[in-house]
């Protein structure tokens, strides 16, 4: 299990799932092939329009403070833009999370709101 979690870069990715009973939220990594271990699955993220915001400094609170202001000034502002779907991802690349320096990344699908009349 270590050298598929190793292989696959399990927790550079959190996804967050909106469902009817509140939010699902998984750690993944990009699937580069091999055997699955037993307790994981295999989940396609749908080709979709991601906006990607840089997160500068350390998480969860830069994490917070950018994913907070995406939904409450960016969405409900922008002229162009809908969000698409009940999906949203959080990005880790390698790195100490917690140094000044650190950048991880919040990407949500968009529509944009010509193609929705």
């Amino acid at each position: 299990m270590k050298q598929a979690i190793w292989q696959n870069n399990i927790g550079e990715f959190g996804l967050c799932h909106e469902t009817s009973d509140g939010l699902d939220y998984m750690i993944a990594g990009k699937y580069r092939g091999g055997p699955v271990p037993e307790g994981f699955e295999l989940r396609t993220v749908p080709a979709l329009t991601w906006a990607m915001f840089d997160c500068p400094g350390p998480v969860p609170e830069a994490l917070q403070t950018v994913t907070s202001r995406i939904f409450t000034e960016w969405l409900p502002q922008n002229p162009d833009w809908l969000p698409d779907g009940d999906l949203f991802m959080e990005y880790y690349p390698m790195g100490d999370s917690s140094a000044p320096d650190y950048r991880s990344q919040v990407w949500i699908p968009v529509k944009n709101k010509q193609n929705c009349r």
